[in-house]
C-alpha cells in the first residue's frame, strides 16, 4: 500500500508580502454603455457545474500593480467560493476560468483564500457537506519598472466553472465529444489503435510547470476492460555542448479503466518537464503490466529511465 503524507505550505511562502502601487484598468473590459473608466476587477459569469454536489456561489478578478524588494509587477488574482452538499476529495474537481480559449485558467490546486497554511495532501477532503471554501489564484501579467494606468491584460476575464479534474480536456476542448470533432481527431492522429489518444495537452498550472491534460477514444464495438494510456516522452540532457546531449525517455502513465464502445476516457495529471516532449502514446490494459504496480495517474513508473540514443 502507498501511503500519502499530507503536504503543507506556509502561506506566507508562496503570497510575498507585496505593497499595492497601482490599479491599472482592463481597456478590454470598457463596454460602448460605460461612461466612466475601464474597470480594474468584476465578477464572472458562473456556467453551471459539471461535478454532482458542488457549485460556484461566487467569483471575481481584479488587478494590481505591485512591489516588493524587486522591480514592480503585474498581478491577476482570480477568486471562486465553492459550496458542496457531500464529500468532495480535492483530487476530484477543479476551477476553470474563461474554457475554451486560448485564455484559459486551470486552478487543480484550489489554494484556500485567508488561511495560515495549505494542504495539499489530495487523498484529504477539500470540502465536506454543507460546507463552503474560496480558492484564490494569481498569475503575474507583467513585470516593468513602472505600472502604467493600464493594465497588460489583453482580454476581459469572463467565465468561471467547476469540473472534473479527469475531464479537463473536454473543458478545454469540447469539440471532443461530438462525432465530428472526434473524426478531425482521429484523422489528425494516423496511426490507429482500439484506444487511440486524439487529444494531450500541456497547460500551465500554478507551480508554472506544465500540467497534461488529454483524451483517448475507443474506436471498436466493445468494451475495452481496465486500460492504462502512457505517454512517451523524451528529455534532452546537455553537458557542455550538443556532441554530448543524451535523450532519456520516460512514461507518463493514466490508468482510465473501462473504456465503453466508441466513447471518450479522459485523463489529467503529471507534468512535463524541461525539455521534455511527447514523442509516442500508447494505450494497454493494466494487466499487461508485469513487474510492478501501473503508476498513479499522471505518474512515472518506478523504473530506470532508458538512454535513447
Amino acid at each position: 500500500m502507498r501511503m500519502r503524507l499530507p503536504i503543507v505550505l506556509v502561506a506566507s511562502v508562496l503570497v510575498s508580502a507585496c505593497v499595492v502601487t497601482e490599479t491599472p484598468v482592463v481597456q478590454a473590459c470598457r463596454t460602448t454603455r460605460d461612461s466612466g473608466p475601464a474597470p480594474s476587477m468584476g465578477e464572472f459569469t458562473i456556467l453551471p457545474s459539471l461535478v454532482p454536489g458542488v457549485e460556484i456561489t461566487h467569483a471575481s478578478w481584479q488587478v494590481r500593480g505591485e512591489k516588493d524588494d524587486g522591480p514592480p509587477v503585474e498581478n491577476l488574482y482570480l477568486s471562486a467560493t465553492l459550496r458542496a452538499t457531500r464529500t468532495v476529495p480535492q483530487e476530484e474537481i477543479a476551477v476553470v476560468y474563461d474554457t475554451p480559449g486560448s485564455h484559459a485558467i486551470i486552478d487543480d490546486a484550489l489554494l484556500q483564500e485567508n488561511v495560515e497554511s495549505y494542504n495539499l495532501d489530495s487523498a484529504r477532503p477539500f470540502l465536506v457537506a454543507d460546507s463552503e471554501k474560496t480558492a484564490w489564484y494569481g498569475k503575474q501579467i507583467q513585470a516593468s519598472y513602472r505600472i502604467g494606468p493600464n493594465s497588460a491584460l489583453s482580454y476581459c476575464p469572463r467565465t468561471v466553472r467547476v469540473v472534473p479534474r479527469s475531464a479537463l480536456a473536454l473543458a478545454l476542448s469540447p469539440e471532443l465529444e461530438t462525432p465530428q470533432g472526434q473524426a478531425a481527431r482521429l484523422r489528425s492522429a494516423g496511426t490507429h489503435s482500439p484506444l487511440t489518444v486524439i487529444m494531450d495537452s500541456v497547460v500551465q498550472d500554478r507551480s508554472g510547470l506544465g500540467l497534461v491534460v488529454g483524451a483517448a477514444l475507443n474506436t471498436t464495438d466493445s468494451t475495452l476492460r481496465d486500460m492504462v494510456v502512457g505517454l512517451v516522452v523524451v528529455s534532452d540532457s546537455v553537458a557542455g555542448n550538443d556532441a554530448d546531449s543524451t535523450r532519456h525517455a520516460d512514461t507518463l502513465e493514466y490508468r482510465v479503466g473501462d473504456v465503453a464502445p466508441h466513447s471518450l476516457a479522459p485523463f489529467s495529471g503529471g507534468s512535463m518537464r524541461f525539455r521534455e516532449g511527447v514523442t509516442a502514446r500508447v494505450a494497454y490494459h493494466a494487466t499487461d503490466v508485469r513487474g510492478r504496480e501501473v503508476a498513479l495517474s499522471g505518474q512515472r513508473p518506478r523504473h530506470a529511465q532508458r538512454v535513447v540514443r
